[in-house]
């Protein structure tokens, strides 16, 4: 959706009110995104961190940032149409500069080791999209992607292990179906199908299932 002109000519003029320096590191800022570290916006621009510090003053008494409580150095836009409007208002050749910069003071940041903030490298490469950037931005795509399954799995696993499941898990074999609450910490199914009741290994599911009922009412003929 496009931005209302209204919108922007307020966030414009009071970013213009900043002066010049101000205005391009604002403009990196929000290429960083809605949330950035004074460190990194330092390293970015190549401004000594004092300078940064005092232009963050003076856009937070205009309200266009605010410093976040109890996280020294993490600031961020009032105001996700601020970011917006600073990002948007920078020409595609700036935009890409900016993101290749925050990538190489990212990089000098992290080490070789970026951890959680793999993601961020990779759209940083991703949108500086020069061909010398290329290989880093797949490479970096890459490990986020790791990451990202790595804790999809940790929280499904806990998911599983931790709580009760509150829905019916159906082996592979139709006739062996699990309790629709399964119980904490208990077995979960045998590669061959059969599921495994803590307690009594012959059984399969209690009579409330639907196999669960044939299989009792044809222990009671057999009794007759």
């Amino acid at each position: 959706m496009a931005m209302p002109e209204s919108v922007r000519l307020v966030i414009g003029g009071r970013v213009g009110r900043l002066g010049s320096d101000a205005g391009k590191v604002l403009a990196v800022a929000s290429v960083i995104g809605r949330d950035f570290d004074l460190d990194l916006l330092a390293r970015a621009t190549t401004t000594s961190e004092d300078d940064v510090l005092d232009i963050l003053d003076a856009a937070a008494a205009a309200a266009l940032v605010r410093e976040l409580n109890g996280v020294p150095g993490r600031y961020n836009f009032s105001h996700a149409l601020i970011q917006r409007t600073l990002y948007e208002d920078l020409g595609a050749t700036r935009r890409a500069r900016a993101h290749r910069q925050a990538a190489e003071a990212l990089e000098e940041l992290c080490g070789d080791e970026p951890g959680a903030r793999v993601g961020e490298l990779a759209r940083h490469w991703l949108a500086a999209t020069q061909p010398i950037d290329l290989t880093k931005a797949i490479g970096y795509s890459r490990h986020a992607g790791d990451a990202a399954l790595a804790a999809l799995a940790l929280r499904t696993r806990f998911a599983i292990t931790r709580r009760p499941s509150t829905f019916t898990l159906v082996t592979s074999t139709p006739t062996r179906c699990l309790p629709s609450t399964w119980p904490s910490g208990s077995a979960l199914p045998a590669p061959d199908g059969r599921a495994t009741i803590p307690g009594d290994p012959s059984r399969c599911c209690p009579s409330g299932c639907r196999h669960g009922r044939h299989r009792a009412a044809r222990r009671r003929r057999a009794r007759q």
